[in-house]
This record gives C-alpha cells, structure tokens and sequence, in this order.
C-alpha cells in the first residue's frame, strides 16, 4: 500500500471553502473512480486552523502516482491556488505496517 500526503496553508477564514474544495465529489470520485484508491482523509489542524493535511492511501504506489499526475489533480491544482499562501508540501510514502481497531480487535498489515 501507498500512501500520498499533501499539506497546505490557507487563510483561517476560508479553510471551510478549500476543504469543500478539496474533497468534492469530482476530485474525490475521480480517485475512487480509478478503484485504487483505499481510503481519503481530510485533516484540520486544532492549533491553527489554516493548516489542512490531505492523506489518501492507494493500493499501490502506480495507481496513486496515475491519479496525481492525471487531469482531476490538475484541475483541482489550478483551483486550489486562491486559497494557498504558501507552496503545497507533497510527499510519498510506503506502508510497511499498520494497525487498525475492528470490533475489539487490532487487525495488523501486513
């Protein structure tokens, strides 16, 4: 598994207007689209409020690479820009283990 995460600076006041940007259905269903795609998150920092993570996590590496370097990212990059007032900080990243609670149970990957 791979996962991708972006972390960007935006003015406070208009955080809630770049999260519905971010994780609207035409980005977010292009990714699921792509049946790659495992899981997205959405992250707002407590301590300042103008800092937004994006987390999605891909079966594997290509199919989140395809996604990121595809027309949807792109166009999502071009609408993003209003709302940044610093560069996007990007980052790949291997999953070599995880854990997850289910039902009273720690399910471990791999």
């Amino acid at each position: 598994m791979w996962m991708h995460i972006t972390k960007v600076k935006t003015d406070p006041a208009k955080a809630d207007e770049f999260i519905a940007l971010i994780g609207n259905d035409q980005v977010v269903g292009a990714a699921m689209a792509t049946g790659k795609l495992q899981t997205a998150y959405v992250l707002q920092s407590a301590q300042d409020p103008g800092e937004i993570v994006s987390i999605s996590v891909w079966h594997e590496m290509e199919g989140g690479v395809a996604f990121f370097k595809g027309k949807a990212y792109a166009a999502l990059g071009q609408q993003m820009r209003p709302y940044l007032v610093a560069p996007p900080e990007q980052a790949g990243y291997e999953i070599k283990t995880m854990g997850q609670a289910y039902a009273g149970a720690l399910l471990r990957y791999p």
